[in-house]
């Protein structure tokens, strides 16, 4: 009978595996085959191979509604001007990898609607569009131009987009009738946020 054994054990431990081999018949039937058991000649596991065609996603859709007003709510944005502004934007977003959805607003505050990157937090985005914005409309009009410090940022379900959509390209309308303070309130009790009087306009 061919000995199953393990490589390079002293004799009295060989004479131990001898006797459990003899003992236990599973192992006697294996002892039968031409099989050497060795810590060092086993043979090495496969290499991982990974499906480079299946990787783990992370699948985030973020639609942001952003409102801010200019600098103490002056009159300095020309209505005519918003067709550029919105090209201006879109090419600022996709830098960005957001994505404009609308725009709209009057000439003392903004409303922008967009896709927000899953990797950009709101104040990153939003101090990026008020910094280049600024300096673009400062040379369009070849005098300061400046926004409010702060804003309001309201996330919106995809179900509602398009009335979003349409609210925002109404602005004009919808503000013959009510100021933007009024307006901003309307959105931060919708929302249930609560504010100081004293802190939310600058």
């Amino acid at each position: 009978m061919r000995h199953l054994t393990a490589k390079g054990a002293s004799p009295g431990m060989e004479e131990i595996i001898q006797r459990s081999i003899n003992h236990n018949p599973i192992l006697t039937a294996l002892a039968y085959r031409p099989i050497r058991c060795s810590l060092y000649e086993a043979p090495l596991p496969k290499p991982l191979t990974l499906n480079h065609n299946r990787m783990p996603q992370s699948l985030v859709k973020n639609n942001i509604h952003l409102v801010f007003s200019t600098r103490a709510r002056e009159n300095n944005l020309r209505i005519e001007d918003y067709p550029y502004l919105r090209a201006y934007l879109i090419g600022l977003l996709s830098e960005e990898h957001c994505y404009l959805q609308e725009l709209g607003g009057t000439e003392n505050h903004i409303h922008i609607l967009l896709a927000l990157n899953k990797t950009l937090s709101i104040s990153e985005i939003v101090r990026k569009i008020k910094s280049n914005t600024s300096r673009w409309l400062h040379q369009r009009y070849n005098k300061p131009f400046s926004w409010q410090e702060d804003y309001g940022a309201f996330s919106v379900s995809q179900s509602k987009i398009d009335v979003v959509r349409k609210y925002i390209q109404n602005q004009i309308e919808h503000h013959r009738k009510k100021g933007f303070k009024d307006e901003f309130r309307e959105f931060l009790k919708a929302y249930d946020i609560e504010w100081d009087e004293k802190y939310v306009w600058d």
